[in-house]
Formats: structure tokens, C-alpha cells, sequence
């Protein structure tokens, strides 16, 4: 398994999600005004834009490839848009096109670090800069975007489910561009599986995503207020006796 799940990796994989739930806590119970939110997200999404960077140019030059400078995988991309487009529509981080990126740079980020086999397919190691960078930004963009819904910055809604697939054919769209363009086949994973020797390619994935990513926006939406309703039946009931 390339060494994906040996002591090191699960080590950062236990780190980073400790770290990432006790991170969420402490701003959801001190983080109260806006003023201090924002300044937590920006912090967060520099931090993602900084690690994306670096990542970027690891690759590039240890592979010889400044081809590879672009951002050129659903994960890339993602951490791309959601870094610069929170950093730049901090007034309204409920923008139609956060419906798609924020769900996405979830999934893979979580998929990724939890699941990272592909990645050690050329370094074999945790500590190899290409690979810890990998593991690092995925980290950070799965906890920009849980962050973003738990300070309510975004707020998940069913309604807006087909920014989710107008989204998803703009990122399979510009794949097929970097491919042509390039000459190359990884890109977006769409002329391969995302795993090897598995029926996971892009079509298979897509519309999995697409599932997982509605069920996100409806329990993020919908269980808060039948908690709530659940909470004001027994106070109804408590006037009347």
C-alpha cells in the first residue's frame, strides 16, 4: 500500500483531526463577534493558499514538470478557489459558487488524507515534501470549509443543489482543457481511476460526489431545525399543564 498506512501516516491522521475538532470548539465558544470570525477564516484560508503554494513548487521541481505549477486535480482546484474566493467575497461567503467548491474541497480533503495511497505511489513516505505538503493542505481545506459552516459564514441549502452540478461540469471542463492542452492524462483523474485497478473513474466518482454532497447540504439544513422543533414541543406542552 506504499506505506499510506503505516505508523506515520495514521500518527498525522490522528494529530490532524484532534487538532482540527479542538481548533472548531475553541472558536465556536470564543470566536462571538464577526470581527473576530473573519479574522480566524482569513488566517485559515492564507494558511491554505500558503501550504497550496508550496505543495505546487515541491512538485513541479522535484519532477521536473512546470506544467505541474497548475493546479491540475479536483483537490488543487479546490483549494485554489476556496482560499482566494474567501479571502475576496468576505462579505458574502454564501455566494452561489461556494455551494459547489466548499462541498467538494470537503469530500477530497477528507477522502485524501484519510485515504492517501495514490499520493505515496512516488515518495513511499509521510516526510517526503511533495507528500507532507499533499497531506497538509488537504487538512486545511477540509477544516476551511467546515469552519466556514460552523461560524456561518456558509450556510448549506438544498435549493442550491445545481451550483453543485453546474460546478462539478466546470471542474470536468477544465480537466479536458489541461489535458488537451498539455498533452497529458492526469489530470482531473479523468483518463484513469482515481484509485488503480478500480471502477472508480470520473463518472463513477462525479455522480457519487454529487449524492454525498446533497446529503451534506439537506442534514445541515434540515437537522438543526427539526432539533429545534424538538426542543419547543416539551416547552408547549409544559404551559399547558
Amino acid at each position: 500500500m506504499n506505506n499510506a498506512f503505516e505508523l506515520s501516516h495514521i500518527l498525522f491522521l490522528v494529530v490532524a483531526l484532534s487538532l482540527s475538532i479542538a481548533s472548531l470548539i475553541v472558536i465556536k465558544l470564543f470566536c462571538k463577534s464577526q470581527n473576530s470570525k473573519n479574522i480566524v477564516i482569513n488566517v485559515v484560508a492564507v494558511t491554505l493558499f500558503a501550504t497550496l503554494i508550496w505543495n505546487r513548487l515541491s512538485v513541479a521541481i522535484l519532477n521536473e514538470n512546470m506544467h505541474q505549477l497548475i493546479p491540475d486535480s479536483f483537490c488543487t482546484i479546490s483549494a485554489l478557489l476556496l482560499s482566494t474566493l474567501t479571502l475576496i467575497l468576505f462579505k458574502n461567503r454564501n455566494h452561489k459558487i461556494f455551494h459547489c467548491v466548499v462541498y467538494i474541497a470537503f469530500i477530497g480533503g477528507l477522502v485524501t488524507i484519510i485515504y492517501p495511497v495514490p499520493a505515496f505511489a512516488n515518495t513511499g513516505t509521510i516526510f517526503e515534501q511533495r507528500t507532507f505538503s499533499m497531506l497538509v493542505f488537504h487538512t486545511l481545506m477540509s477544516f476551511l470549509a467546515v469552519l466556514l459552516i460552523v461560524t456561518g459564514e456558509f450556510k448549506p441549502n438544498f435549493r442550491n443543489w445545481w451550483c453543485m452540478l453546474l460546478g462539478m461540469c466546470a471542474y470536468l471542463t477544465f480537466g479536458h482543457f489541461l489535458a488537451h492542452a498539455f498533452n497529458v492524462d492526469i489530470q482531473m483523474e479523468i483518463y484513469r481511476p482515481f484509485v488503480p485497478n478500480t471502477i472508480l473513474e470520473w463518472y463513477v466518482v462525479g455522480p457519487l460526489s454529487l449524492v454525498i454532497m446533497l446529503i451534506i447540504s439537506i442534514s445541515c439544513e434540515y437537522l438543526p431545525k427539526l432539533r429545534k422543533n424538538s426542543d419547543e414541543i416539551p416547552e408547549t406542552e409544559s404551559r399547558w399543564m
